[in-house]
């Protein structure tokens, strides 16, 4: 049986059919190259992972809320502040989908204001005041324990039994071990937030911290 003849216009048809199929191949190849070496400098770097319990500190939120974050921080550090305006914007907007723990962390564990800041805290915590006393304290911790009784005071704690508390440094173990933990966990400097086990610095933009809360939730 005689094959027939390709015309001439035929053949035309296949060469330019055989070049576009190349181009789609290499345009490809090019593509992929690109996506997996020269794009990857565009994606943001993983969050370094901190393995930091929650140890005694009080819960705020439910046990079941899907995204735990600890802090990692104290009344006095430089960012502290910022990192306080960014965790009341989170708390506002996330609710009981956040379950919150505090935790005291110290570059310098030998400063004896940051110390009974933390110890008074923990004192107000024996009333079931932890997060009350801990917020107002944050909005004005002052550099005095004059300072930490007027908020005992203001939120309405037994000022005498909290300042035999304080007194006695009661809870003087409690914070030795947060700031053994953070260190061992890797957090050198406060503030810090600690979500689902990836850190990130609490003085980061608002919208830094939502990105990981928002990949948490997912």
């Amino acid at each position: 049986m005689n094959e027939s003849k390709l015309s001439k216009k035929d053949r035309e048809n296949i060469l330019n059919n055989m070049k576009l199929q190349k181009s789609k191949t290499s345009n490809k190849t090019e593509l992929e190259k690109v996506m997996t070496t020269d794009v990857k400098w565009l994606l943001p770097p993983p969050l370094p992972k901190a393995v930091l319990s929650t140890g005694s500190s009080p819960r705020l939120g439910s046990f079941f809320a899907p995204v735990k974050l600890i802090v990692a921080s104290n009344y006095h550090c430089p960012f502290c502040p910022q990192a306080e305006t960014r965790l009341t914007e989170l708390r506002t907007k996330y609710g009981e989908k956040l379950r919150i723990h505090y935790r005291f962390s110290m570059r310098e564990p030998d400063n004896s204001i940051v110390r009974s800041a933390a110890e008074a805290t923990m004192c107000a915590d024996d009333q079931g005041k932890f997060w009350e006393y801990r917020d107002n304290l944050a909005k004005a911790p002052g550099t005095d324990v004059a300072r930490y009784a007027e908020v005992a005071k203001e939120v309405g704690l037994n000022v005498e039994k909290w300042q035999k508390c304080l007194t006695d440094r009661k809870h003087k173990a409690d914070i030795e071990n947060d700031i053994r933990d953070t260190t061992a966990a890797g957090i050198e400097t406060a503030p810090m937030f600690v979500i689902n086990g990836k850190a990130i610095a609490g003085q980061s933009s608002l919208s830094d911290l939502e990105a990981v809360v928002e990949h948490e939730l997912q």
